[in-house]
């Protein structure tokens, strides 16, 4: 994209409308579907590196630890997902399976990635950030696609779509992909069980019958295999026991989207989806049911104001089955969640300045009532600058696993001070509350030159009632002793931090993307009585993190990309910094193929990304790769 072209990107998740880059008092990065082609990247989570603010790790073959603005773990919970609008988050631990948000990368026309609060526009859960994933309209996808992958690391990858039409008004497509990918190693070398198996097929159809009227429908179905290595606490030497077994996934969705053009009455917008997703594994299985119905209506106001309000009511039905380690309270439970908002956007001095007053009251059956309010500043200086300011609140709603869970954690040997093996158990309260954020932010959008464009973005967040674990005394049960670690809201804390993202046309084939992320993060009891005793599963990301990309387009329809970057240790966890570097080269013989050679990793023998004491199952070091991709459309 050209640099005015960045300045005027569309997008739609931040005010739950159409509005361009520079009109807009977020901090945002955008991934367009060129972004995604040219990274070589296969999967979602290894897409989102490229974003200033995200924190990206690989745990093993098929687990990725994401999170906006610190907090990372495998089970991160801080950032909310969506695909169309759909939240593809789960309720048994309020994070995502990135294993099975596998769609078909081809598909995608852009991944709208907001840092900071969303709540005052799509609730509970978006309380660091939110990640949208917009597929393409049916219309912009015609005729057929074939693509295949192969190589080191990636094992086989291959998909087909097609394209089609009915009359002048109605397209669709659908589209049928599948891989298989082998284990990876862990740090001492040896083969991991992490294997990942999984076959995926949906339909888009879009149909436009009048000026004033747009339907969407949507579906996919998926299944497969993931690996996985579980570690079991066992009461007798060696007190743990290493268990190789499948995780098998599946589900599928169906999602309707009407549109309405009101004319004077502005445009309104119903959805209706319904979701299921199950995981079937030794551990714990489960299987989860979402119904979700959403209307929106935006019109305009005399003397600058333009209203957006609307209301949602979700109604989620899960069904978990205890394994070894985890079991819930209740194998069975209904959730009821019901929501409304409204933001008025505020347009003076010529449309120079814009104020956004927004707020988004939901009510769910654990924590009652919750109000997520946003103020929003911006100002326009010309086509080329642009600085706002944000105030925001934003709540995570406890988890079902926090709220109900009994998990077997691990088995302390006998030690000279304590004779007996211990048993520690995390267990969930009903008394949990939801955990709180209060956001300031500002931010700069800016070409400093007329080939040079700059999106810096700052923040102070204050938190309250952080997820921490309390231990309580140890129980003697039998021949052990028993320790367990309720759930509750002990902890708080502040952060601050700074992104960049920058792009410089060097030359009108060649373009570089540069990004840049600080963290800094301070938890704390949430009293001094408490200091000795409170721990978190909280883990923080990176202080820093740099990214940058060159896209140069050689003659005689080669196009070479490379990506370097460099991330700051986690010392939580004791995770080393790295730095890494992924170069593609990519020739189109003819106009409607594409070959492709990407290497992941070159300058590095093996990097540990993540580890996550706490699961006590052993991370992989993240090799050197190298495969082929070939694209056909025809």
């Amino acid at each position: 994209m050209s640099l005015e072209e960045l300045m005027d990107v569309e997008i739609t998740s931040v005010a739950r409308k159409v509005q361009s880059l520079s009109e807009t008092a977020a901090a945002v990065y955008v991934i367009t579907s060129e972004d995604i082609r040219r990274s070589g990247a296969t999967n979602i989570a290894d897409v989102l590196r490229m974003v200033p603010g995200l924190h990206v790790a690989r745990f093993d073959a098929n687990v990725w630890p994401v999170t906006a603005r610190g907090f990372n773990s495998t089970l991160a919970n801080k950032l909310l997902v969506l695909v169309d609008g759909r939240s593809v988050y789960t309720p048994i631990f309020s994070g995502v399976y990135w294993d099975v948000q596998d769609p078909f990368l081809e598909n995608i026309d852009r991944i709208e990635v907001i840092r900071g609060p969303g709540g005052s526009s799509w609730g509970a859960n978006a309380f660091n950030g939110v990640i949208n994933i917009i597929t393409k309209n049916a219309r912009d996808t015609q005729g057929g696609l074939i693509n295949a992958l192969v190589g080191s690391g990636e094992g086989v990858r291959t998909g087909f779509r097609y394209g089609g039409r009915a009359g002048d008004h109605l397209f669709y497509r659908f589209a049928v992909s599948g891989l298989e990918v082998d284990s990876s190693r862990n740090s001492d070398g040896k083969e991991g069980a992490d294997d990942w198996r999984q076959l995926r097929a949906g339909l888009r159809a879009d149909w436009e019958p009048s000026a004033v009227d747009a339907f969407v429908l949507t579906g996919d179905i998926y299944g497969g295999e993931a690996g996985v290595r579980n570690f079991v606490p066992r009461m007798t030497s060696p007190y743990v026991e290493i268990l190789d077994s499948e995780r098998d996934v599946g589900g599928g969705h169906v999602l309707t989207r009407w549109t309405r053009r009101l004319h004077d009455w502005g445009e309104l917008q119903v959805q209706l989806y319904y979701d299921n997703t199950h995981n079937d594994n030794d551990i714990l299985s489960f299987d989860v049911d979402t119904l979700d119905v959403d209307l929106q209506h935006r019109f305009p106001l005399g003397g600058g104001h333009e209203i957006t309000w609307g209301m949602g009511y979700r109604w989620i039905v899960s069904e978990t089955e205890p394994g070894l380690t985890t079991s819930f309270a209740h194998s069975d439970r209904t959730d009821h969640l019901w929501s409304a908002f409204v933001q008025d956007e505020i347009s003076f001095s010529q449309g120079t300045w814009r104020l956004t007053l927004g707020t988004k009251i939901e009510h769910n059956d654990d924590t009652g009532w919750e109000l997520q309010p946003t103020v929003r500043l911006l100002r326009r200086l010309g086509s080329d600058h642009s600085v706002w300011a944000a105030v925001s609140r934003a709540v995570r709603t406890p988890s079902q696993g926090e709220t109900e869970s009994r998990i077997q954690s691990t088995v302390l040997p006998p030690t000279s001070t304590v004779p007996l093996p211990t048993l520690v158990v995390f267990r969930g309260s009903k008394d949990m509350n939801s955990e709180k954020v209060w956001a300031f932010e500002g931010g700069v959008r800016t070409r400093l030159h007329p080939k040079v464009f700059l999106d810096l973005a700052g923040y102070v967040n204050v938190y309250e009632d952080l997820r921490s674990l309390e231990p309580g005394d140890p129980v003697l049960v039998g021949s052990y002793l028993v320790v367990e670690n309720k759930a509750d809201n002990h902890l708080r804390g502040r952060a601050y931090g700074l992104e960049t993202a920058a792009a410089w046309s060097v030359a009108e084939n060649w373009q570089i993307k540069a990004a840049y992320t600080f963290l800094h993060m301070d938890l704390e009891a949430a009293s001094r009585s408490r200091d000795q005793g409170s721990t978190s599963t909280e883990r923080s990301g990176p202080s820093h993190q740099v990214s940058l990309r060159s896209s140069w387009n050689l003659p005689g329809s080669v196009e070479l990309d490379a990506w370097a970057r460099w991330v700051d240790e986690l010392e939580a966890l004791d995770v080393p910094d790295y730095f890494t570097m992924d170069l593609r080269v990519s020739w189109k013989p003819l106009e409607n193929m594409e070959l492709a050679v990407v290497g992941r990793n070159l300058l590095d023998d093996g990097h540990l990304e993540f580890k996550q004491e706490i699961l006590q199952i052993e991370p992989t070091e993240v090799e050197r790769s190298v495969y082929v991709m070939l694209s056909w459309r025809f």
